[in-house]
């Protein structure tokens, strides 16, 4: 009965990452596994895997970056950790009122990823998507968003390519770039160094950088090809401003800023944060 559950790559990967943590944790007694944790499947095993060798052992995961637009993936069930540490408060009440995490399993920590650094621009920036699944969305919607714009609307936009695309040099996200530049050119003059929207950027697809953006005070448009997995919404994220442009165009703002992102000390390390519980 479980042949068809087994055809997912993820219940494969789950299945063959268990034999390596089960044969590591019978070697010793340990006390506690820690690991980052996203939700994924092979995760869950892991934990579910500790716990029938040593029903003692504390599991705890941390949550290296923010919850997905729509965190199905992080519903509490079986194969949850028993300590899940979070660095944002308005991620922690996600997790309790809207996935079902008792909040004695959630705790409050500055983020290990995102650190102090005023060296860090994310403002006046185009950022492509980590994956391009219809370019033609993104190219069109991007059309749109400029015709629709006043005369020196914005500031002179760096367009980036997403880190691992720049390593390996994918085509697709390097004519992406290409594709956008040559719109900005045909619609020159909505953009300005004297712009009506000085501090603003631009996400394509789904990522976490727009919030370390909000943090930082800069409005940010994201593009997305997919609104109903890729777009925020404010019944989950209650304390975001959420004003959609068009089909695909959303504009964020942040009521409260610092409730989703607890900007971490650049010196703190996971070791101090882990020695706190102990």
């Amino acid at each position: 009965r479980k042949i068809f559950h087994y055809f997912s790559f993820h219940s494969h990967l789950a299945k063959q990452l268990s034999v390596p943590v089960k044969k590591e944790l019978k070697k010793n007694n340990y006390k506690a596994l820690l690991l980052p944790y996203e939700g994924q499947l092979f995760q869950l095993t892991s934990i579910l895997e500790a716990k029938k060798i040593n029903q003692n052992i504390t599991t705890i995961g941390f949550l290296p970056n923010l919850l997905t637009p729509l965190p199905c993936d992080f519903i509490h069930r079986s194969g949850t950790p028993d300590l899940l540490l979070v660095h944002g408060e308005s991620q922690i009440e996600i997790l309790n009122s809207k996935l079902g995490w008792p909040k004695n399993k959630l705790l409050l920590i500055e983020s290990l990823y995102y650190r102090s650094n005023k060296d860090k621009s994310l403002s006046k920036k185009i950022f492509t998507p980590y994956m391009i699944h219809n370019k033609d969305i993104f190219i069109n919607e991007f059309k749109q968003l400029l015709s629709s714009s006043r005369t020196n609307s914005f500031p002179k936009f760096d367009v980036r390519i997403h880190p691992p695309s720049i390593w390996l040099k994918a085509k697709k996200h390097i004519n992406l770039k290409k594709k956008l530049e040559e719109i900005m050119e045909i619609y020159k003059d909505r953009f300005s160094d004297h712009p009506s929207k000085k501090n603003i950027s631009i996400f394509f697809g789904v990522t976490a950088a727009m919030f370390e953006a909000l943090e930082k005070g800069i409005e940010v448009i994201q593009i997305c090809s997919d609104p109903v997995f890729d777009s925020y919404n404010e019944k989950i994220w209650t304390n975001l401003k959420v004003q959609r442009l068009s089909e695909h165009t959303f504009r964020y703002s942040l009521i409260l800023p610092g409730k989703y992102i607890f900007v971490g000390n650049r010196d703190r390390t996971l070791y101090q944060t882990i020695k706190m519980l102990y």
